[in-house]
């Protein structure tokens, strides 16, 4: 067998941008968005949403009234009703102050009363403590078994950590959006609030904060949460993956091709919490996990093939493979990374799977 070679590659240190399937896109594409799909897919489903409005000093409260009508059109496209999805708004600058809470107003009419009264605070940029807020007040009135998800816009960058309070949300299941408005914003801390590009937007201005976003906004929340089934890719700093939900208790396995028998590569029920909520991911230096260079557009390209055998020992009809793919984009220092490259081997699949049992 010839040795697997190693290459010293001088790359940019890049900075992780979104997933790009085949080629790059802009984060919001409103020919793909239609409104009828979207109202199909949240008129009978429910979802607690906590909206977070920057009101720090750079704002002004023309820009902030601009926030308030993207609130309402975002509520025009959810199912807000008693049984339907609640809405909780905060705005932050120094001190973030919670407007109202999840459930408090369940009619359409009402919440967007509740939302044309509140006032511009203006102060320092502190998002950290706003998603703090979010966890201790925000989702106070959550209902259980119904998707939480708190929506941050911000035109700058915080004076303080958001990280931690954006991990502990994520940890209490609380999908997490960041939308960046104009060129100003600090990219890499909305990637750290929500620690998956899918669910990074950014717009070059406030007008941009319309009804075309939050159609993009809701079908993005309803694709990805709403509907079992659906995979979501995973593109961490140095972690790929994939993550899905099942309608039935998932009894198989999730693997990398060719790795079955791999620990690193390959998660069971053991370690899903939620028997209902599976998935994988692994790190950039594990499981054959590919990468190479692109030079048009300039940066990283990296993929796996992850497996879902509904079976915990044969393989079904059922079972799925999933192409994960994510685009890694150059900035403009360099570093030196050793990069190692193997050519993955799918033959004799089953094979390579069940040659221990």
């Amino acid at each position: 067998m010839r040795p697997i070679p190693r290459y010293d590659f001088i790359i940019p240190i890049f900075t992780f941008l979104s997933l790009i399937p085949t080629h790059l896109a802009n984060p919001i594409d409103n020919g793909l968005v239609d409104s009828e799909l979207i109202h199909e897919c949240v008129t009978h489903k429910a979802v607690e949403v906590i909206l977070l409005l920057d009101a720090s000093g750079s704002i002004g409260d023309d820009t902030f009234k601009k926030q308030l009508s993207f609130a309402m059109h975002l509520a025009s496209r959810l199912n807000i009703s008693e049984e339907g999805s609640h809405m909780a708004l905060i705005q932050y600058a120094e001190t973030p102050k919670l407007e109202f809470s999840l459930g408090q107003f369940n009619h359409p009419t009402q919440l967007e009363w509740a939302i044309q009264r509140i006032e511009y605070q203006s102060g320092a940029t502190n998002t950290g403590q706003a998603l703090r807020l979010t966890l201790e007040k925000g989702l106070q009135g959550a209902r259980t078994g119904i998707p939480k998800v708190a929506i941050v816009i911000t035109d700058g960058q915080s004076q303080d950590d958001v990280s931690e309070p954006s991990q502990l949300l994520r940890d209490a299941d609380v999908m997490v959006y960041a939308i960046g408005v104009t060129n100003l914003v600090n990219v890499h801390q909305l990637h750290q609030m929500t620690g998956n590009p899918v669910r990074v937007f950014t717009v070059e201005s406030f007008e941009q904060l319309d009804r075309a976003l939050a159609d993009s906004l809701t079908w993005s929340m309803c694709k990805t949460e709403f509907r079992p089934g659906t995979p979501e890719i995973i593109c961490g700093p140095d972690r790929i993956g994939v993550k899905a939900s099942t309608k039935q208790p998932f009894e198989g396995n999730v693997f990398v091709m060719d790795h079955y028998h791999d620990e690193e590569c390959r998660a069971g029920p053991e370690k899903f919490p939620d028997s209902r909520s599976i998935g994988l991911t692994v790190p950039f230096s594990a499981c054959n996990v590919h990468r190479y260079r692109s030079l048009n557009p300039k940066g990283i390209f990296v993929e796996v093939s992850i497996v879902f055998m509904f079976h915990s020992l044969f393989m079904t009809k059922t079972d799925q493979t999933v192409k994960v793919q994510c685009f890694y984009m150059e900035a403009d220092k360099h570093v030196t990374v050793p990069l190692s490259v193997r050519t993955s081997n799918s033959q004799n699949f089953r094979i390579s799977i069940f040659l221990d049992f």
